[in-house]
């Protein structure tokens, strides 16, 4: 993760309430962060529902639980509390062993805000949306029984959530790093073809410090590496009748690595 910070205490860091601030939000306090993450990510769960209510489990279809290698970037700009993401993500493809079958894409990019409503220089608690730019798409070619489907895509799905992260020791005045993560549905959105997106994530690192002037508790220059853990589940439902499907549902889990450097 790479955050770029101002080195120096702004008034919307100081420590006289437990919002953290005196005055409650900073115009002068700007940061940057990046995150580089490696996501081993395995397709544990699925079913696809036809509109005549069968039900096919996404490893009859030909998917496996094998690991597979995602690779994602988070890069951000904050402004004192307020944080704007871009969330990049790689091709992000399951694929079925069932020729018929092309793949499952889950490649959702995506724009995202965060609001710090708690912040402290030990400890941070927000709420954030996300909104992304692509669908969910399952496609393939083929025909089960009296079945007959084709391509299954969600709508661009958008998600509230809630965040932490959390400094609560050093190591040899080395910080060591906590954080968390969980996103649900926009409530009361009822969307055609609307995916319903619950994600969470946990993670903890080590962030040394290179050059270190900051009196936030902040390095302004350091590097770092983070192990975590995240879940994705997602639900489209289809509302449209005589298109061959009802219903897509999947869950993918899985270990990442997040490489960090800190300015």
């Amino acid at each position: 993760m790479l955050i770029l910070a101002c080195p120096g205490l702004a008034g919307a860091q100081g420590i006289n309430s437990w919002l953290s601030s005196a005055s409650w939000f900073d115009w002068s306090d700007f940061r940057g962060k990046a995150d580089l993450r490696f996501f081993m990510a395995r397709l544990t769960a699925g079913s696809l529902t036809t509109d005549n209510d069968v039900s096919y489990d996404l490893k009859d279809l030909g998917f496996t639980d094998d690991i597979q290698m995602f690779k994602e970037l988070r890069v951000a700009a904050y402004l004192d509390r307020l944080g704007f993401r871009l969330w990049l993500q790689g091709d992000q493809t399951f694929t079925s062993s069932d020729p018929d079958i092309l793949d499952l894409s889950v490649t959702p990019t995506s724009l995202g805000l965060d609001l710090d409503l708690v912040r402290h220089p030990y400890f941070t608690f927000g709420i954030n949306y996300d909104y992304h730019l692509e669908r969910l798409r399952f496609q393939g070619d083929f025909t089960y029984g009296v079945d007959n489907f084709e391509l299954v895509e969600s709508g661009r799905p958008m998600t509230l959530g809630i965040h932490a992260r959390a400094m609560p020791l050093r190591i040899k005045d080395v910080p060591v790093i906590a954080q968390a993560r969980f996103r649900f549905p926009v409530p009361f959105l009822n969307r055609t073809n609307e995916a319903l997106i619950y994600d969470w994530e946990l993670s903890a690192g080590l962030r040394p410090a290179v050059w270190e002037t900051s009196l936030y508790g902040h390095s302004t220059f350091s590097v770092g590496i983070e192990g975590g853990y995240r879940s994705i589940n997602f639900d489209i439902g289809n509302d449209v009748a005589g298109v061959g499907w009802s219903a897509l549902k999947a869950t993918w889990q899985g270990a990442f690595i997040q490489l960090s450097v800190t300015y």
